[in-house]
């Protein structure tokens, strides 16, 4: 972690050699001056402060953007990747520019407090001050998002420097504390705490997740033991004369090798891995009620016999995006889609919650035996085991998580029966029963309290892309709630089918997510949704998954899906293929090419939907049996004149080529594809392969051209 030393003001204090020594890595941030002007500062500022000077009622709906302004976002960038070295200021890792991150340490708005509560207002006076500004990756911005606990006394809002200094927050600040002080670093790669503040940071960054104990430990291994162990290599004035400093985890480096020179530390270490450190220390962390650490996403999936799937693993351990993670599962009917989403809803749901829904074994699996598994990002494996089909057999326990699950008929509750769920936060029972009914929207929002309603509706905005001036207004009276937009007012059980499908699935999300957090936006759980594609226009198909990531930035939504349409708003690595073999076993498809930047008919005929083509169904028939032939039967007489008949059709409508280039290499991609199925299930290895075999075969034509010239 770099380290550098700073008020709360944002002004860097005077380099003394005695802390420039005591700190691992020594950063002053007034070596790299704020690119943001005094004139465009204060522009910044009085925007957001005419904001948030209006009244509550005005502003409860809208929320301000902070970033709609061009406040020198690439200058600042630059600025804050010469200040950290072009390292992340929480983990250390190297990062390109295009990784990087702009984050503010004390959020702007939507501030999740040490008892998870909601402070819709904080920190918005920081959000352009250079003080606040850090150089972060996508895993450490996802992980802490806006959460910032602290152990003293909020600061008021526009809060002084003495404010700031009251509030002694838990997470370590990369340019203010001593990270050894708090941290020791073990030679494998993991960061241990020596304080409770220590522990908190560890936790809420998950700064021992996977691959970042294993980069670290590869770095370590790099450097050589007597040049870092040098008591001299780290001082000021040496520092600056060295590019140590741009070694990436080089704090990391440091603090192992002080371990291993360290009986001192080597004892403490021993006492803290047997669990004998109290990191209560700090009294003023005695009043704070315990809370859950770390994000409940799911990061990988294993089921073994259940619905057609053998034994099935995929991993979804994606830290490149800031956002959420989302997971696309697609394919053919009957490969096992939605019994994958039932299966992570009985592994993460309280045996509370499965008892309620009387959900055996036998409902997911036709084998006797069986197993899911459910890799989190900051907990155990939630793992269900059966050796009978009447009784599931939990090995971890629950924990508090927001999951939701709903299958592909999602009727509201004047149309199916409400089923209070046992376990408030868990309600999956749509998933397995269609009648088990949503909230219906009108009736859930004339039920909350008013702060709530306007939280709501301010999702609902959202997720409806309605336009600022938009509002959403309530008549306890008359029992309505009204859309009033472009000077219009509509009842909202008048809405279209389509819209109302959509306002009952956000609505039905908040009220469960009400029940752990303050707000939608800082909601942290799991949704699983079946044919996401259900009851919408096509227009709003291609909407909905972007809709969905801004109404709920911190929920993990896992989907299927028929339709390439919903697949827009999906980031590349969250699609997941599931396809059956030659041999009729369920696979996944490996490294699927980039779906971001694909049109529609492009994304129905790559291995993502695997058409052929577009064009017609007979079209299709003809390919698969243009395959077939090349693939199963012997060469003959009457093979042979099936294929040409075959390719005549297919020529007919310009699928061969028009040119004899595009024929041979058509001709060679179709008879590869024919003799090699199994391939089908790594595309980047299959593409990588065709690449080679085109590369002969045009090195041959033009030799033959040329020996044809001669």
């Amino acid at each position: 972690m770099s380290v550098v030393l700073i008020n709360s003001l944002g002004r860097a204090l005077s380099p003394s050699p005695l802390l420039a020594y005591r700190n691992m890595i020594r950063v002053y941030r007034s070596l790299v001056q704020t690119p943001i002007s005094p004139k465009l500062r204060r522009f910044l500022y009085n925007d957001a402060a005419s904001f948030f000077s209006l009244s509550l009622e005005e502003r409860q709906q809208r929320r301000h953007d902070f970033d709609s302004f061009d406040f020198a976002a690439s200058e600042i960038k630059d600025a804050l990747l010469r200040l950290f070295h072009g390292k992340c200021a929480y983990c250390e890792t190297s990062l390109e520019p295009i990784d990087a991150h702009i984050h503010r340490h004390r959020p702007p708005v939507d501030t999740i407090t040490e008892q998870r509560d909601y402070l819709p207002d904080h920190y918005w006076w920081l959000a352009y001050h250079w003080s606040n500004l850090y150089l972060a990756c996508s895993a450490c911005v996802r992980a802490k998002g806006s959460h910032f606990p602290i152990d003293g006394v909020r600061s008021p809002l526009n809060g002084k420097a003495i404010d700031l200094r009251e509030e002694l927050p838990q997470l370590l600040d990369p340019c203010a504390d001593q990270p050894e002080k708090h941290l020791i670093f073990d030679s494998d790669g993991l960061i241990y705490a020596r304080t409770w503040r220590g522990k908190q940071t560890i936790e809420r960054l998950d700064l021992n997740r996977e691959k970042l104990v294993y980069a670290r430990r590869e770095g370590l291994q790099k450097r050589p033991p007597d040049q870092i162990s040098d008591p001299g290599y780290f001082k000021l004035e040496r520092w600056r004369r060295t590019e140590a400093h741009q070694i990436e985890f080089i704090g990391y480096i440091k603090g192992a090798h002080d371990l291993l020179r360290s009986t001192q530390l080597q004892a403490e270490l021993k006492r803290i891995k047997e669990g004998g450190l109290d990191y209560n220390e700090d009294q003023r962390s005695l009043t704070c009620l315990p809370t859950e650490h770390g994000l409940p996403y799911v990061k990988a999936i294993h089921v073994q016999n259940v619905g057609p799937i053998d034994n099935l693993s995929i991993n979804l351990s994606d830290d490149r995006s800031s956002k959420a993670p989302w997971l696309a599962l697609i394919g053919e009917n009957n490969v096992g889609k939605s019994t994958i989403l039932k299966s992570i809803a009985l592994a993460l749901a309280h045996q509370k919650t499965r008892s309620h829904l009387r959900v055996k074994p036998r409902s997911i699996s036709d084998s006797e035996t069986g197993e899911i598994d459910v890799e989190r990002v900051s907990d155990p494996v939630a793992s269900l085991r059966w050796t009978r089909p009447q009784k599931f057999v939990p090995r971890t326990p629950a924990r508090s998580t927001l999951i939701l699950a709903y299958g592909s008929t999602r009727l509201t509750a004047d149309r199916g029966l409400i089923r209070t769920p046992i376990v408030k936060w868990e309600r999956i029972g749509n998933l397995f029963n269609p009648y088990t009914a949503l909230n219906r929207p009108e009736r859930w929002l004339l039920s909350v309290e008013k702060a709530q309603f306007e939280y709501a509706a301010r999702t609902l905005k959202t997720l409806l892309n309605l336009s600022p001036d938009a509002s959403f207004k309530r008549s306890i009276e008359a029992q309505t709630v009204e859309l009033r937009s472009y000077g219009r007012a509509i009842r909202i059980t008048k809405l279209s089918d389509g819209l109302q499908s959509v306002l009952a699935l956000g609505c039905d999300i908040m009220a469960s997510s009400f029940e752990l957090w303050g707000a939608p936006e800082i909601a942290e759980g799991i949704v699983l949704l079946d044919e996401i594609e259900n009851h919408l226009h096509p227009k709003w198909k291609m909407k909905i998954v972007s809709a969905l990531r801004r109404a709920f930035p911190r929920m993990q939504f896992i989907i299927t899906t028929h339709d390439p349409l919903c697949l827009k708003g999906m980031e590349d690595g969250e699609v997941v293929v599931l396809r059956r073999n030659i041999h009729g076993i369920v696979r996944a498809v490996e490294n699927l090419p980039p779906i971001s930047r694909m049109r529609i008919d492009q994304i129905l005929t790559s291995e993502h939907f695997g058409l052929s083509s577009t064009l017609d169904p007979h079209i299709e028939e003809l390919y698969e049996r243009y395959y077939a032939l090349l693939r199963d039967m012997p060469e003959s007489v009457e093979r042979n004149e099936e294929i040409s008949k075959v390719t005549r059709e297919l020529d007919q409508n310009r699928l061969l080529g028009n040119t004899r280039r595009e024929r041979l290499m058509l001709e060679a991609i179709d008879r590869y594809l024919s003799s090699a199925p199994e391939v089908q299930f790594d595309a980047e290895r299959l593409s990588n392969q065709l690449k080679e075999k085109l590369s002969v075969i045009l090195r041959s034509g033009e030799q033959a051209s040329t020996r044809d010239r001669t």
